[in-house]
């Protein structure tokens, strides 16, 4: 891989991110390897982000800076990568940031693996007060495919890098979607190809305090697209009904265990009926007479 045109396009969306997003970028801009640009999509941000983009934009010229009406972490991404122009695709959140090196292990991987057409490393996870958890990568010793992605997301922004023809051959982001749209898009490449592990951190995850998780709407939004992709399959390729049914069951009980902990314990019921709809033996009656008496 030369330099030149580049190699590597890099999209981060950004939604009211102004506390962070100059060390995201930053991250970008301090990378060992050149050969990248960097596409920060404005996703109609109030907080001053704007701004902050737009002055990166002009102080490096591998950085573009685009602005739209507020839609959606996918369609800031899909917007990105239509306005980028190399043929290998990477993504940062505007809260996360790269390791100095990391596009570099993304390149020096690819040339050794020309038949590779996605890498994937891991990631630490930077709590809200600054502290650093060194999490040991998920399947970093084999490559894996959608059996194992549908057994639960081990794919993040910060640590993927695959083709851009697997970007469009399934279409991108479902930007309908506003939580667990990378999960969605991984499961639809999956049947494209396999994901191969790079055995290597490549940056910070910041752990994000979002409405989702605490009232259980994410919960609900990974089931569903867990059952959207099972749709998908037929024949050998589907998973064993009883693993599909563990699996529903986990992603439900979760759910009900946020809403119980946030008081919405309406929801914390049904949620919990229906994961023991998947499984009945799973441990949930605890929580579901908790929810019952404090109604």
């Amino acid at each position: 891989m030369g330099t030149g045109e580049p190699t590597f396009t890099i999209v981060m969306p950004v939604y009211n991110r102004a506390a962070c997003i100059d060390e995201a970028v930053a991250s970008v801009a301090a990378q060992t390897r050149a050969d990248w640009e960097l596409w920060i999509v404005d996703d109609g941000s109030t907080d001053g982000s704007a701004e902050r983009i737009d002055r990166w934009a002009r102080r490096d010229g591998r950085i573009h800076a685009l602005h739209q009406a507020h839609a959606g972490p996918g369609a800031a991404r899909n917007a990105g990568v239509r306005r980028g122009r190399a043929e290998w695709l990477a993504f940062l959140d505007s809260e996360d940031t790269y390791f100095p090196d990391a596009v570099d292990r993304f390149a020096t991987f690819l040339d050794a693996h020309p038949d590779v057409s996605f890498v994937y490393g891991y990631r630490y996870r930077m709590d809200a007060d600054g502290a650093v958890t060194y999490l040991t990568g998920t399947f970093q010793d084999r490559p894996t495919d959608g059996a194992d992605l549908f057994g639960g997301m081990f794919l993040w922004h910060p640590c993927v890098c695959y083709h851009r023809w697997l970007f469009d051959a399934v279409g991108g982001y479902d930007e309908r979607l506003r939580c667990w749209e990378d999960y969605d898009l991984y499961l639809r490449i999956s049947r494209h190809t396999t994901f191969h592990p790079l055995g290597a951190a490549t940056g910070l995850r910041r752990a994000p305090a979002r409405l989702a998780r605490r009232n259980g709407a994410g919960r609900r939004a990974e089931a569903h697209i867990l059952r959207r992709y099972l749709r998908g399959l037929t024949g050998a390729d589907r998973p064993d009904p009883r693993r599909v049914n563990r699996r529903l069951a986990q992603v439900y009980y979760r759910g009900g265990r946020d809403c119980f902990r946030a008081g919405r314990f309406d929801r914390a019921r049904r949620l919990l009926a229906i994961s023991q709809h998947y499984a009945p033996a799973l441990r949930t009656g605890a929580l579901a007479v908790a929810s019952q008496l404090l109604r």
